[in-house]
């Protein structure tokens, strides 16, 4: 019934000249364009690939200024983009990170708080709300925790979720860049996706084990040394679930962190030189972001994710590109929940009810919004939260009650809290903070099934 109700709300929102409001009335609900129908001015609009990247920090691309990472593809794609320096996810965990991306509403409001959590039926995604509109929607993806019976494959055509490759160490089972990457141009040579099409490829490399292939260790060993800990909480020790056979060294683990990004890069450069040389980028916007970052020793927290509001965790690339965009870099902050209220701004579509991302499309337009500054973003992790406006960070522990505040320009690190020498700032973010957590209640049961639950155990997401 509610994906009934959904549909039908959907329906009606593409109908120009209709409002939402008139869904009250009776009478059955016209059903949706066909994938692929060129429904008037659909066939017009361009193609849209998005590209995601788990466990992906911003300040390991080169373009995000990194010089120990090479990443010549998606530095070049980063030249030719609206690259948005300061981007944020919404929470550091794959699920609810991603579930936020399609939906454009925070975890605590759409439900996806925990890896395992199932997106509901009820939420309108992107992929449910561009093929109303027309367009050919399809998927491939790499990591288990979002498999279809997990929500994210509602409005998708193909959802393509063959995981092929054996985690080394880990009892369970992933598909890495190459193998992803074949996986799509098949696609592409025997599918002949219609236009407009949508396309959203997942890779999820960068995520522990950090094992890229063809590693050669440019170390001659040295450095300091962490112990193996007998849980995946990466305080002060190397995870249980990252751990590689006689490697114990940061600088090694890191190495490998930066090895699994340069891999990914390569496999994205293939992608998309190979969707170019088949004639599917010549009217396509393309977004390049990531669900959440990594720990690699900030805060005494090693090579893990989830834990924290820190920068580490919570950074991401972001890059759009695409038919009359003029590259630029904004300083301003954004978040991912912000890229399905872009993409529709885009094309021309209507935004669906209870979207909290902001469009920005105006700085893709060369614009600047008006208010923008201004603006407050979250982030959230169990009963923590973040307030984001302007450089200012505020993080509040739910549990401790206790607050900080880090201006993250001038303080990247977030190592000087300026809770007590700025406090006006502090309460005004505090209270955006609690009126957050007052409107945004949701909490989708977890997935219990025994599957899913080894799973995230052989993951890292489990004890």
């Amino acid at each position: 019934m509610h994906r009934l109700i959904r549909d039908f709300r959907l329906a009606v929102l593409l109908i120009p000249g209709i409002a939402l409001s008139a869904c009250s009335g009776s009478g059955s609900a016209p059903a949706p364009p066909a994938a692929g129908s060129p429904a008037g001015p659909a066939s017009d609009r361009p193609n849209v690939v998005l590209l995601t990247v788990d466990t992906l920090r911003a300040d390991r691309l080169g373009a995000y200024g990194s010089t120990s990472t090479s990443t010549p593809h998606l530095d070049a794609m980063a030249a030719g983009s609206v690259r948005f320096k300061r981007a944020y996810a919404p929470l550091p965990k794959t699920n609810p990170s991603l579930s936020t991306l399609m939906t454009g509403r925070y975890p605590s409001a759409h439900g996806v708080r925990r890896n395992g959590a199932h997106l509901p039926e009820t939420e309108q995604t992107l992929a449910e709300t561009l093929r109303a509109a027309g367009y050919d929607t399809h998927a491939f993806i790499c990591n288990h925790v979002i498999v279809a019976r997990h929500g994210l494959a509602q409005g998708f055509v193909t959802y393509d979720q063959d995981l092929p490759d054996a985690i080394p160490t880990r009892e369970a089972h992933e598909r890495i860049a190459e193998h992803l990457v074949d996986a799509v141009l098949r696609w592409a040579d025997t599918s002949k996706p219609a236009s407009p099409f949508f396309l959203w490829t997942h890779f999820i490399d960068p995520h522990g084990p950090y094992t890229p292939p063809g590693f050669t260790s440019p170390l001659a060993g040295g450095g300091a040394t962490l112990p193996v800990s007998q849980t995946n909480d990466g305080v002060g020790s190397i995870p249980a679930y990252q751990a590689l056979k006689g490697v114990v060294s940061v600088d090694e683990y890191i190495a490998r962190y930066e090895g699994e990004v340069s891999y990914v890069d390569r496999e994205i450069g293939r992608l998309v030189s190979g969707l170019r040389a088949r004639g599917l980028l010549e009217n396509t916007l393309i977004v390049m972001t990531a669900d959440h970052g990594e720990s690699l020793g900030d805060h005494d927290l090693y090579f893990q994710h989830g834990s924290s509001l820190y920068e580490a965790q919570l950074h991401v690339p972001l890059m759009i590109l695409g038919p009359g965009i003029t590259p630029r870099v904004v300083e301003t902050a954004v978040g991912i929940v912000d890229v399905m209220p872009t993409l529709l701004d885009r094309l021309g579509l209507p935004q669906p009810a209870g979207i909290q991302g902001s469009s920005l499309d105006a700085w893709l337009e060369g614009d600047e919004p008006g208010g923008a500054a201004d603006r407050t973003l979250f982030a959230e992790i169990g009963r923590r939260r973040a307030a984001i406006r302007g450089t200012l960070k505020l993080i509040w522990d739910g549990e401790k009650k206790g607050v900080d505040l880090f201006d993250v320009s001038a303080d990247p690190g977030e190592v000087h809290d300026l809770a007590a020498s700025r406090r006006e700032d502090g309460r005004r973010l505090l209270e955006a903070v609690m009126r957050f957590s007052r409107e945004n209640t949701s909490d989708a049961a977890p997935d219990d099934d025994e599957e899913t639950k080894k799973t995230l155990k052989a993951l890292g997401y489990l004890e």
